[in-house]
């Protein structure tokens, strides 16, 4: 996929200055950092509204987002010490996602409008594959979820609402951050995420 940033110098037909840039491929630039993408999950997904109707997902406010993300470790404690493949495949997914989503926020931050790659698929099995244990996978789960958190409590409140362009859309701070959660509470109500 590449996107064609169009600056005004261009769009006069004129060459533009050095530092001004004419297009971004965005694109993965080799295959090993297109299997690397293949590998980390997809925050890009539909982001949730206020609530859903499958799972019955409800928003948190802004201020008891941290708190939530926090609270995903204890969460998923008990599911997984029946070990079920499927479950431990979740979770793996969802500690790389809470890593991805706290990487994609500090990047809106810096630079606020800035293109996210979209449809980013995950493989669960390698996200697994990468976790010796359960008490690994919690430990692993707890530091993305802290580290998250730790940043969301950062934020001040006029940054909720920084967008980013994923493809043709916006998404703002807040969706990146309801994303996890919303799958996370899917998986863990109904045994499976919503679409």
């Amino acid at each position: 996929m590449r996107t064609v940033l169009t600056t005004e110098a261009s769009a006069r037909g004129s060459p533009p200055a050095p530092s001004e840039p004419t297009s971004r491929d965005l694109s993965p630039p080799t295959p090993a950092h297109a299997a690397s993408l293949r590998r980390h999950p997809s925050s890009m997904s539909r982001p949730p509204s206020v609530s859903c109707i499958r799972c019955g997902f409800q928003a948190p406010d802004h201020a008891e987002l941290a708190g939530e993300i926090a609270a995903i470790p204890a969460r998923w404690r008990p599911v997984l010490t029946a070990t079920s493949v499927a479950d431990l495949e979740s979770a793996a997914r969802l500690r790389d996602e809470l890593h991805v989503v706290a990487n994609r926020i500090r990047r809106l931050r810096a630079m606020p409008g800035s293109s996210i790659l979209a449809n980013v698929s995950v493989d669960a099995t390698t996200a697994l594959s990468r976790t010796s244990n359960v008490a690994h996978l919690l430990a692993m789960l707890s530091v993305s979820a802290e580290r998250l958190a730790d940043l969301l409590s950062q934020l001040e409140p006029e940054e909720w609402d920084v967008r980013g362009r994923v493809g043709t859309r916006e998404v703002t701070v807040a969706e990146l951050v309801l994303m996890p959660l919303h799958r996370s509470h899917a998986r863990l109500t109904h045994g499976a995420a919503c679409p």
